[in-house]
């Protein structure tokens, strides 16, 4: 198994593996490809983007992205995407991913790295193995539109 930084040519492996692994408990998304795709696309064309993948019989079972954002007093890495292939997870390749991306901000001079995860997600546990802390001053808020009504449904529609 070798880690190494991604390229534009890990694009369609990682988008493949994305699906199949958020597939799975717990979190049962259905990600259509053309948007895990978008997901994908944008991520790695935001300024100071980088990402890592694991490899192993040439096949891609592992993939860390972000991107280094400046802030006043240095640069933060915003990790956006932590995923290994099921068949793969438990056995520490998440923890040599964070590794490389550890020893890479630290090289780059980072402040630290940063991420959102859900609070009551087995990632969180993990997250404080790798000695991350809770912002103590920092909120995470979100704006969501009003509901919009739904529209009436016709007489023997789907669900009736």
């Amino acid at each position: 198994m070798s880690i190494r930084p991604f390229t534009a040519d890990d694009l369609a492996a990682c988008v493949d593996l994305y699906i199949r692994v958020y597939a799975q408990p717990p979190w049962h998304e259905d990600w259509p490809h053309a948007a895990a795709l978008a997901h994908f696309k944008q991520s790695s064309g935001t300024p100071g983007f980088y990402g890592w993948v694991a490899i192993e019989a040439g096949e891609l079972i592992g993939v860390l992205t972000g991107y280094m954002k400046p802030a006043l007093s240095g640069s933060v890495f915003f990790m956006e995407d932590l995923f290994v292939a099921v068949a793969h997870q438990r056995q520490g390749l998440a923890t040599k991913l964070m590794a490389a991306v550890k020893k890479w901000v630290e090289r780059q001079h980072g402040l630290g790295i940063a991420l959102l995860t859900m609070r009551h997600a087995p990632a969180l546990a993990y997250y404080h193995q790798q000695d991350f802390t809770e912002h103590h001053e920092l909120a995470y808020l979100m704006w969501l539109p009003p509901e919009k009504p739904a529209k009436p449904r016709k007489a023997g529609a789907h669900g009736q």
